[in-house]
């Protein structure tokens, strides 16, 4: 990323969160609706009368299964870039700078199309609600996106995040305006080695970047960010 101006774009099933694109959501409809539906099922050319016979009277249970397909479909070809808008938070540094020692990179968010499709994460009580009848296919697919890759629990909510989400191949790397990342933030206990490597990578680059650190607030459980002495090696 520092280098070469590349975003790995992460696989959900690699996220920390059980929940986290992992959610089924409430399916809300009605009598008539679940009729309707099981009107096209038995009329539906793809299935005997034996196939329909042997679902027997459980055709909720059977739309339901369909949705979940339907979510697992949606889940395994999702591919996820993550950003948060803190860059003091102590926990994210615990969760995903390496207990402190790795280092936070931030971006600037301009016009570029890069960002186009950035969205932010909402945070809920309870599992969302979806009506799976809509007349528009294109807003149900974009409904049933935003469940599961936008909605998490309001556990989460320190970590005040953004995606970027894209279908797609795995690996997916995507590349990013070299001005749009400017600095690099070491955590509380980067080592010194680490700093001094980045330090030579950054050298390498075609744009200037800053280096920042974080510090502990005197009197305070809060980090904050200063600027960064070098180290001459």
């Amino acid at each position: 990323m520092i280098l070469f101006n590349d975003v790995y774009f992460s696989l959900p099933i690699e996220f920390n969160d059980p929940f986290d694109c992992n959610t089924i959501p409430n399916l809300i409809y009605t009598e008539e609706e679940k009729e309707k539906y099981r009107f096209n099922l038995m009329n539906d050319v793809k299935n005997t009368q034996e196939v329909f016979n042997s679902l027997g009277n459980d055709i909720e249970k059977t739309f339901e299964d369909g949705w979940k397909y339907t979510f697992n479909n949606i889940r395994n070809n999702l591919r996820i870039f993550c950003l948060s808008e803190v860059n003091n938070n102590v926990m994210m540094y615990s969760h995903y700078a390496d207990s402190h020692k790795g280092i936070c990179l931030e971006f600037k968010v301009t016009d570029d199309p890069f960002w186009e499709e950035v969205e932010y994460v909402r945070y809920k009580n309870n599992v969302p609600d979806f009506h799976p009848f809509h007349n528009d296919i294109k807003f149900i697919h974009k409904e049933l996106i935003e469940i599961e890759t936008l909605i998490k629990s309001c556990t989460w909510s320190y970590e005040n995040e953004w995606r970027i989400i894209k279908d797609g191949p795995y690996p997916m790397i995507h590349k990013f305006p070299s001005n749009i990342l400017t600095s690099i933030i070491f955590g509380y206990q980067t080592s010194t080695e680490d700093k001094l490597f980045i330090q030579r990578i950054i050298e390498k680059r075609t744009t200037s970047i800053q280096l920042k650190e974080v510090v502990k607030k005197e009197k305070s459980f809060e980090l904050e960010i200063k600027p960064y002495q070098l180290i001459n090696d």
